[in-house]
């Protein structure tokens, strides 16, 4: 999935993310597996707003969270504001929202 940021016409952010289908229940991950491969935005705000996009797409396919590309260049502002964890060294995963 692609999202792309706009405003007043001007393309001011991206976002790709790829989703894996999850493995069956007897085999221990029966969720999605959801990947932010890129975010990037012309401010941290457009760049949040993406990211809230992916994780609210990542909770319609029923993951229970997104894990970050080794390097996606998301500003540190804004995983701090999706509640952001880093888990083992460069894997940092995103928290998707229930409800």
């Amino acid at each position: 999935a692609a999202g792309v940021a706009e405003r007043d016409g001007d393309h001011v952010g991206l976002a790709v993310a790829a989703l894996s289908p999850g493995l069956p229940v007897d085999l221990g991950e029966p969720h999605p597996h959801v990947r932010l491969l890129e975010l990037h935005g012309r401010r941290d705000r457009d760049a949040l707003v993406l990211a809230r996009t992916v994780l609210a797409w990542a909770a319609a396919q029923g993951a229970h969270e997104v894990e970050l590309a080794p390097d996606p260049a998301a500003p540190t502002a804004v995983l701090d504001a999706l509640g952001a964890v880093v888990r083992e060294h460069r894997m940092t995963t995103l928290p998707v929202p229930r409800g």
